[in-house]
Order: structure tokens, then sequence, then C-alpha cells
């Protein structure tokens, strides 16, 4: 991991504009490929089929947004609400 804060890495983001793709902004999915590439750690793979240049076409058509859903659900870990 490289040495950065968490927090510093978080501030690049916090002000970001919304944008779907590869725009001047981010989108759920390019935000944490870049929030955990600033801390030196990358993300699985994009299922069989997905990049991160092709995946918003991909979700605007509506193609195979249920198995994009479950990636991005198996990345991460649920925490508990206390």
């Amino acid at each position: 991991m490289r040495d950065i804060d968490i927090r510093d890495a978080a501030k690049k983001l916090i002000d970001a504009e919304y944008c779907l793709g590869q725009g001047e902004g981010f989108d759920c999915l390019t935000m944490l490929y870049e929030f955990y590439g600033t801390l030196g750690l990358q993300l699985p793979a994009l299922p069989e089929g997905w990049t991160n240049e092709n995946y918003a076409e991909r979700w605007k058509a509506g193609e195979g947004r249920d198995e994009l859903a479950e990636y991005l659900m198996d990345i991460g870990s649920e925490v508990p609400a206390n």
C-alpha cells in the first residue's frame, strides 16, 4: 500500500462531478477504481466482456446489469449499521 492517508484519497473525490463512463467526472465504478488506486490497491477484474471503457455503454443499453451489480456487491462487504 502506498504511504497515503485514506482521508487524502477521499478528499480528491469529494467535490467531483458525476459523469457516467469515461468523462470529466466520476461515476460509482470509476470513483471506486480511482479511490482504491490512489491507495495502491487493485480491485478485482471486471466480469468477462466488461471493461472500464465499455461498461457505461453496456449499462446504458441495459446489457448485463445484474452481472455488473453482482460484481460490485462482491468486491465489498456489508457494514453493520451499528
